[in-house]
């Protein structure tokens, strides 16, 4: 390992995607894992890297210490060719035995490269501030969720989950809408921690995110009107801009969420285990 660790950021969203996220004022996927890699480990140099704008990877996997993937506007579920450039570099990393890090896409993406599948949920989208995610006993006593009580909130935001697991990979915690909501996938030479849920959002990013995933989110019933969805980011922005304890008390929301890079139990912990940090 190089004296100065290096860290690659794999911005997963797609043109279209982004372009959606900065419409509706929310931070790139690639940016809030930087800014919160920038405080858990500052002296790393991390690279961003637009895997989903690109015909063909030209990465070197040999170079980088360890390995962070964001989110996605893609789906797995759908069989699209371009996520066969995400499977590869996954894949690439695993073989290497380079320790990888991801939410949300992330973690189906670890599931597929490994022989694991992903669907469409059939009870639908899960988006918003989450309840009642529960350890596993397996989840109990793994580092990646140490520090985080047995059962937690987070935020969420996607249509598919993984249906069936790799050979080797653990269920570390899950709740009523996801069976897999937090796993460790260990394949060929290495190790994924992932979470279904972003631990790296706080109520104004899921507030944005509202206002990008408005019509899908009206679609899949989430919200039933455009003003409901409206109402909800307004909501959510005011909570993370003020004590707002009247929203505290409506929503049951955990204060202690307001700060990504104190809330990331997971991310920190994969940084502590693998790295020392």
């Amino acid at each position: 390992m190089s004296e100065r660790l290096r860290f690659l950021i794999i911005d997963c969203y797609d043109a279209d995607g982004q372009l959606s996220l900065q419409k509706s004022g929310a931070t790139l996927g690639g940016q809030l894992y930087l800014k919160l890699l920038n405080i858990l480990a500052p002296d790393a140099q991390k690279d961003i890297y637009n895997i989903a704008l690109l015909d063909q990877v030209e990465i070197d996997p040999s170079i980088y210490d360890g390995a962070c993937w964001t989110g996605s506007n893609l789906f797995l579920s759908a069989d699209n060719p371009a996520c066969i450039n995400h499977i590869n570099l996954c894949h690439a990393f695993f073989e290497r035995g380079t320790p990888q890090f991801g939410s949300c896409w992330a973690a189906q993406l670890a599931s597929v490269t490994a022989g694991g599948t992903v669907a469409a949920n059939p009870l639908g989208r899960e988006f918003g501030y989450i309840r009642d995610i529960k350890k596993t006993e397996a989840g109990k006593s793994h580092p990646m969720l140490q520090g985080k009580p047995d059962t937690y909130a987070c935020f969420a935001s996607h249509r598919d989950s993984i249906t069936e697991l790799s050979a080797r990979a653990e269920i570390l915690s899950g709740n009523a809408h996801s069976a897999v909501q937090a796993l460790d996938v260990l394949f060929l030479n290495g190790h994924f921690w992932a979470t279904q849920y972003h631990s790296e959002y706080d109520y104004a990013e899921v507030g944005n995110l509202a206002q990008t995933r408005k019509q899908a989110l009206i679609n899949d019933a989430v919200f039933e009107t455009e003003a409901d969805v409206d109402l909800f980011s307004e909501d959510l922005l005011e909570y993370q801009n003020s004590q707002g304890q009247s929203l505290e008390i409506r929503y049951g929301f955990d204060p202690a969420m307001r700060y990504p890079a104190e809330n990331a139990f997971e991310l920190r912990n994969w940084l502590a285990h693998f790295f020392n940090l």
